[in-house]
């Protein structure tokens, strides 16, 4: 089937999302295709621009060239079958990847649904999504089976989200044989508290309200950071 990527100046990064790089490096999809809500010609030499600019200096290994731009849900309809988004729904200004050019492709939409409880409500992300008409969605575990804010937020996605691996980059590399190494395990990621003072506190009321006697979204690693003295012997900590 051919596949179209969606808004790919939009990315947060390909460095870190190293699939996304992947896929465009394997040229495992050829078309990229930009949705522009406004309308306007500059759009389509602003967003060349960008791409040749930045992105082919600094990610090596995509020839740019033997990928297909397009700019019009026509001509997206006529030359693919999959429309993909990677943007993981995280800037704050939406339109482009919500437009009416997007409702109006007649293929199968794929959205990665990203940290649905960080950058709006997620009942709000779901509407957006309803709207026009994506069909499944991407997440890095089983969201609609194992959390029951996404289960209430997102009712018509049980059974069509698509558990990926949400990265593999260099700093994961393995530089010591298995073998060689001590009996010991690394915690890493991110420990976020469920109700946080300093983000845009409207985007979660809802989440915080779901979950009324819990503090942190990451309760197993705050766990970790609580008892990192006693599992010192055990576990290298690099949590926040």
């Amino acid at each position: 089937m051919r596949v179209a990527i969606h808004n790919i100046h939009l990315l947060p990064t390909l460095k870190f999302h190293s699939y996304v790089y992947e896929i465009l490096r394997n040229k495992l999809a050829r078309i990229l295709y930009f949705s522009d809500p406004n309308g306007f010609s500059y759009m389509t030499s602003l967003t060349r621009f960008a791409l040749h600019k930045s992105l082919r200096e600094n990610y090596k290994g995509i020839e740019w060239s033997e990928f297909e731009f397009v700019f019009t849900v026509g001509d997206l309809n006529k030359k693919a079958d999959i429309l993909i988004n990677l943007n993981l729904l995280c800037s704050k200004h939406l339109s482009p990847e919500f437009s009416s050019s997007v409702s109006k492709f007649n293929g199968i939409k794929i959205f990665h649904i990203g940290d649905y409880f960080w950058y709006r409500p997620a009942t709000e992300t779901n509407k957006l999504l309803e709207k026009v008409g994506v069909d499944h969605l991407l997440g890095y575990a089983m969201h609609d089976r194992y959390c029951s804010y996404f289960i209430k937020s997102f009712p018509k996605y049980h059974g069509k989200v698509w558990g990926i691996p949400f990265g593999f980059t260099p700093r994961f590399q393995s530089i010591k044989p298995f073998e060689d190494r001590i009996s010991k395990a690394v915690a890493v990621g991110s420990v976020n508290p469920l109700r946080p003072l300093k983000e845009q506190t409207n985007n979660f009321f809802e989440s915080a309200n779901h979950f009324p006697d819990e503090n942190w979204f990451h309760k197993f690693r705050r766990l970790l950071v609580l008892k990192k003295d006693y599992l010192q012997v055990e576990i290298d900590s690099m949590l926040p």
